[in-house]
């Protein structure tokens, strides 16, 4: 099937019909603003499955002349989710040339807290920026699984005139959608029916560019986007097929992901258990062994590539590798814990970066990491070995207050909310002694702390690089004169 493009960029009469002047009066100081943004997908049935296909376009009028800075690192993300099919780059000059983009540069779009992962990043620069020339940028994708479709967000490093999404739905199949962020009044929705397809379009005017805001929760908490997914479709004969209509949907899709993972125990698992459990005059203490040994002794890497960022590796690997990301740390600490005759499952959870839960909206994105639970005296308590620093019987501080997907088996699993640790099990106890002597003013400075606090400067002491240990302590510690108004 080929892919059909189903936003073309606009004619270049279109896009200048609001004059530089009357952009740099609307927008005031801005460097650069995005005159179009749209996203565009066809959802439709293949081979009698979902297919969908996605197409970007992006237009950016560069305003003042400091714009260029804004030519650098320009670029898009591909992966094997995300398969790339075509992309052009090129640069409207005010006096109505075109100059192409010749050189496009492909890399490993590698987060800071990722070892690995499949997600390609590729950039250039586009060429004569200067203030009302217009970057132009069309890419295309296939997304080869449907249940991961990104969404959408409205406002980037610049403002936009026009920001929309466009969802083109086949008339067999069904989507759900929501509107999420601290203010979506401004964004229209509407649905068009065409032939026999649905057409759904949201829209932001004049949509503001993103803030950064100190100690803020994370982007997905406060900025306007829009989460759309397949609720169902009909088959060849007519049948409506669930896909991700509910959270029953979501736990078929992820128990996929571990259902052949862990058939047998290795013996040098074994091994390992028998030694730490040998002594053990109870569950708990057993539990608490196995968790402080994986958190010892398995360094978490994170290593996502392809279906490796949602199949968790079997123990015996881990064990024998000594690393492994999130879904490893959860895999041998559920196998070692079964083993030693305490209940554990496999447990899917996001982090507090992100506002979704599980009970209200059953997708794949609500969940960017894994951890262990274990029923204990008829408690179910979280363990997160990733977090070499955290207590037994604490959630780790990242995962406080989120819904958990829990793996009961096959057929069964629970959603269940992580607790928020007492605020009185937090606390930091500074304290600063002041003696003035014939030779200055001289001092000592303890700090007392629990909890996270003490998660958190435990940590640092484990990393924290010897020879530099004494300057690390002392910006620890340091006091910050107040200079007055």
């Amino acid at each position: 099937m080929a892919l059909v493009f189903l936003c073309m960029s606009l004619p270049f009469n279109t896009v200048k019909a609001q004059s530089l002047d009357s952009i740099q009066k609307a927008f005031p100081n801005e460097k650069a603003v995005m005159l179009n943004h749209v996203y565009a997908y066809n959802i439709s049935l293949k081979d009698n499955q979902p297919y969908v296909e996605s197409d970007e376009t992006q237009q950016i009028e560069y305003v003042l002349g400091t714009a260029n800075t804004y030519s650098g690192q320009y670029g898009f993300s591909h992966s094997d989710f995300q398969q790339l099919i075509t992309y052009d780059a090129y640069t409207r000059t005010p006096d109505d040339k075109k100059l192409k983009v010749s050189e496009f540069k492909t890399s490993i779009d590698k987060e800071s807290f990722v070892f690995y992962d499949d997600v390609k990043q590729t950039t250039f620069n586009f060429p004569a920026v200067e203030p009302g020339a217009i970057g132009n940028l069309h890419v295309s994708w296939v997304n080869k699984d449907p249940h991961l479709l990104s969404p959408f967000y409205f406002s980037a490093n610049v403002p936009a005139i026009n920001s929309e999404l466009k969802v083109t739905v086949s008339k067999d199949i069904s989507i759900k959608y929501q509107l999420m962020g601290l203010d979506t009044s401004k964004i229209t929705v509407s649905v068009e029916k065409k032939h026999r397809d649905l057409i759904y379009t949201f829209q932001y005017k004049n949509c503001p560019r993103d803030k950064s805001y100190r100690d803020a929760p994370g982007f997905a908490w406060y900025s306007p986007h829009v989460i759309f997914y397949i609720e169902n479709y009909k088959d060849d004969k007519g049948n409506t097929v669930p896909f991700l209509s509910n959270a029953d949907d979501l736990y078929r899709l992820n128990y996929s992901y571990i259902k052949s993972v862990n058939t047998q125990i290795t013996p040098e698992l074994k091994h390992i258990v028998d030694s730490l459990t040998v002594n053990a005059p109870s569950l708990e203490s057993k539990a608490r062994s196995i968790y402080s040994w994986v958190q010892g002794n398995i360094k978490y890497v994170a290593f996502e590539d392809g279906m490796g960022g949602f199949v968790p590796r079997d123990a015996g690997l881990v064990c024998n590798r000594r690393f492994g990301d999130c879904k490893d740390m959860a895999s041998i600490l559920t196998e070692m814990l079964n083993y030693a005759g305490v209940q554990a499952y496999f447990t899917w959870i996001g982090t507090r970066d992100m506002p979704y839960k599980f009970s209200q909206t059953p997708l794949p994105l609500v969940s960017n990491h894994m951890i262990c639970t274990i029923l204990l005296n008829v408690k179910y308590i979280f363990l997160d070995g990733t977090d070499p620093t955290c207590v037994f019987g604490m959630p780790s501080s990242m995962t406080q207050d989120k819904e958990a997907m829990i793996s009961i088996n096959e057929k069964e699993y629970k959603i269940l909310k992580v607790p928020v640790i007492e605020k009185d099990r937090n606390t930091v106890n500074d304290t600063t002694w002041l003696e003035i002597t014939p030779n200055g003013l001289k001092g000592k400075i303890k700090k007392t702390l629990t909890g996270y606090y003490a998660s958190d400067i435990y940590g640092k002491l484990m990393y924290w690089d010897k020879k530099n240990m004494i300057d690390d302590m002392k910006d620890e510690f340091v006091r910050h004169q107040q200079i007055p108004p």
